[in-house]
């Protein structure tokens, strides 16, 4: 196990932002969580709703809402591709339902506003009864941010944005023609604020231990590190690292498909009864698991 000098780890961190700027991008390359409004039945739905029909655990949203724009009304009769994200017709574009475009399903014309549960960059949708362009006006802490008028929306196809140069907590998503009118068949949500889970198991002098991260980024790269001395903190950018100096790191782990990895641990025959001290991170989302202590057995 190698020893890790901690200030070049966390160097990267403290570079200063530059300008935030909207992409589109094939995929998204952070954790995430699929809402397919097809897992939803017809009717007046709500966040807790959407929330429960996300993939992954559930779509962490804090708070999603509809605003009325000066379209008029529509029916879903385009692009129809599953079941859709509406406004409820005569609630002037402020109440969510599930409408089916089977049967041309009327909604009133709105605009839909997504709040994170903390600080995001990226999210993704697929749009319906619309074949044009999106306008995406980004904020934080409630501020505006930057506005992206995203290509043309293709049918049955998801689209995926991602900023640099900074990130966002809330987006709001409308038409870029005044008289457009659009519904969502899928939403995908990063999933902020939601740490990853560390744990360790098997920690017996001359046998191997097991250490897990769950919750990362699918794919992804997860750096994780041990100490003998302590659970720090050393404070960081990007919260605290709770390993006391000196700071040892372990081999990289890959993430697979989930987001979880694991790695087998020697753990010499002569250290019965020290302490021990873990800690882990997700590189690519930048999120620090809990930190993990026993007494070896």
């Amino acid at each position: 196990m190698r020893r890790l000098r901690v200030t070049s780890l966390f160097l990267a961190l403290a570079a200063p932002a530059s300008a935030q700027t909207v992409t589109e991008i094939p995929a998204l390359t952070r954790p995430y969580s699929e809402i397919d409004m097809d897992a939803l039945p017809v009717g007046n739905t709500d966040l807790l709703a959407l929330h429960a029909a996300g993939s992954n655990g559930g779509a962490n949203l804090a708070d999603l809402w509809l605003r009325p724009t000066a379209a008029s009304g529509g029916t879903y009769n385009l692009q129809t591709c599953g079941y859709a994200l509406a406004a409820e017709p005569g609630s002037g574009g402020t109440q969510p339902r599930i409408i089916n475009g089977r049967g041309g399903g009327a909604f009133d014309s709105f605009a839909l506003a997504l709040e994170f549960s903390g600080p995001a960059m990226e999210f993704g949708l697929m749009a319906g009864d619309w074949g044009d362009t999106l306008t995406l006006s980004f904020f934080r802490n409630g501020s505006f941010v930057t506005q992206y008028v995203s290509t043309v929306q293709l049918q049955c196809t998801p689209q995926f944005y991602a900023m640099s140069g900074g990130d966002f907590d809330r987006v709001e998503i409308e038409t870029t023609a005044r008289q457009g009118n659009v519904v969502f068949l899928e939403l995908y949500v990063e999933r902020v604020g939601l740490a990853p889970a560390l744990e360790v198991q098997s920690l017996v002098a001359g046998q191997l231990a097991r250490l897990t991260v769950i919750g990362a980024t699918p794919l992804g790269t997860i750096w994780s590190a041990y100490s003998l001395r302590g659970p720090g903190p050393i404070p960081t950018r990007i919260g605290d690292l709770l390993l006391s100096l000196p700071v040892r790191t372990l081999p990289t782990i890959i993430a697979n498909a989930e987001g979880a990895g694991e790695l087998a641990l020697p753990i010499p025959a002569s250290a019965t009864g020290r302490a021990i001290w873990f800690h882990a991170l997700d590189v690519q989302s930048l999120q620090l698991s809990n930190g993990w202590t026993e007494a070896i057995g």
